[in-house]
């Protein structure tokens, strides 16, 4: 019985994305056409430099690519349904992650319920972004994580490495985050776990996994390195710089309003041509930015904090469109914060109790990894 009513809310939570899609279609504007160029030069060879971009990763395109082979490049409702079934398995690994570090079922049910009938997440199956791919993923990483120290199975070491450095590829903000949490898993596998394996032995399996790790990026380099004359692990144009001078200019009460400063300045940063223009570029908007953090820093701070929960935030359920929720906005805003609100609680006193309790240390680095996100 448990598992029929499991089994049949999946469906539902499928169901009701794809109703999302249906009931409120996105405009097909901004990045998501620029994914669509870039997956359409993978796929076919031509235009597009044979699938490479000079500001943008190759692991959303790819996995767009690869829907296209088989359902056809325009075929909108193919990759909707593939982001449909990605969130929902997002919530089967929520579900299992849940169950693991709780080792109680309600928790789960709770855990696996929230995800698979939010709508903040379910509203991006309709739009051609990286979200969907990068919540999946990262849910990913955290499952294996925590079943790799219960099996110690080294196979899911060896996928763990590979997930881990493909993860940058689809959304690069988290670089810093897969470098970290790949350190953390050589320095335990060297010290502490394994333990039936010889030193000679660990250290194969480590350079393995290193390897696995660095494969995405090493193919990233090369084709950056033959078509633009620039060894660099993700984009020859410097992103951090570009995204963190436009975070300064951004009108902190109103985040989502793009300004004609703004536009000029996406525009400008990525004509540079060579890797000495592109320097420039960089070092330029690196000054100006520095500048405007010296003009006042107490804004700056203050600035950042702001943007912190920005990212958080929701003013509405869809991402241009909102035909639904948008007489509703007040409730959908209150809403999520209630969700963030219960979310940093619930994290906070479970911690508190692994702590209290000594429970396993996978949990403790579990609880670690979800605030350094």
């Amino acid at each position: 019985m448990r598992a029929t009513l499991f089994y049949t809310l999946l469906i539902i939570g499928f169901c009701l994305r794809l109703l999302l899609v249906y009931i409120a279609p996105q405009p097909d504007i901004f990045d998501q056409k620029e994914y669509h160029q870039y997956a359409r030069g993978i796929l076919t060879l031509n235009s597009y430099d044979l699938g490479v971009s000079s500001y943008r990763t190759y692991g959303y395109p790819l996995v767009l690519a690869v829907i296209y082979h088989f359902v056809g490049i325009e075929n909108r409702w193919g990759w909707i349904i593939f982001q449909a079934v990605l969130d929902t398995v997002s919530a089967l690994l929520v579900f299992g992650i849940a169950q693991k570090i709780f080792r109680s079922i309600v928790p789960a049910w709770i855990a696996y319920l929230l995800y698979l009938f939010n709508p903040f997440t379910s509203a991006y199956v309709g739009v051609r972004l990286t979200e969907v791919l990068t919540t999946f993923v990262i849910a990913l990483i955290f499952f294996l994580f925590i079943t790799f120290w219960q099996k110690r199975n080294i196979f899911i070491l060896f996928a763990l490495g590979f997930i881990l450095g493909y993860l940058p590829f689809i959304r690069p903000g988290f670089f810093l985050f897969s470098i970290v949490i790949n350190l953390w898993l050589i320095y335990l596998v060297g010290r502490f776990m394994l333990g039936v394996f010889s030193k000679s032995l660990k250290i194969i399996i480590i350079a393995i996994f290193i390897v696995l790790f660095i494969l995405p990026g090493a193919y990233n380099s090369a084709r950056n390195l033959a078509y633009f004359g620039q060894l660099t692990p993700l984009t020859v144009h410097n992103n951090f710089v570009k995204d963190f001078y436009l975070s300064l200019i951004i009108n902190n009460q109103d985040i989502g309003l793009i300004t004609n400063e703004y536009i000029w300045v996406y525009q400008e940063f990525f004509k540079p041509e060579n890797k000495e223009e592109r320097q420039a570029m960089s070092d330029k908007y690196w000054s100006l930015a520095i500048a405007k953090i010296k003009q006042n820093p107490t804004i700056f701070v203050l600035s950042r904090i702001r943007q912190i929960f920005s990212v958080w935030e929701k003013h509405g359920v869809f991402l241009y469109n909102d035909p639904i929720f948008y007489r509703y906005l007040i409730y959908v805003y209150w809403g999520n914060v209630v969700l963030l609100s219960l979310s940093f609680n619930g994290l906070y006193l479970w911690l508190r109790e692994v702590r209290r309790n000594k429970k396993s240390i996978e949990f403790k680095w579990f609880g670690y990894f979800v605030f350094f996100l």
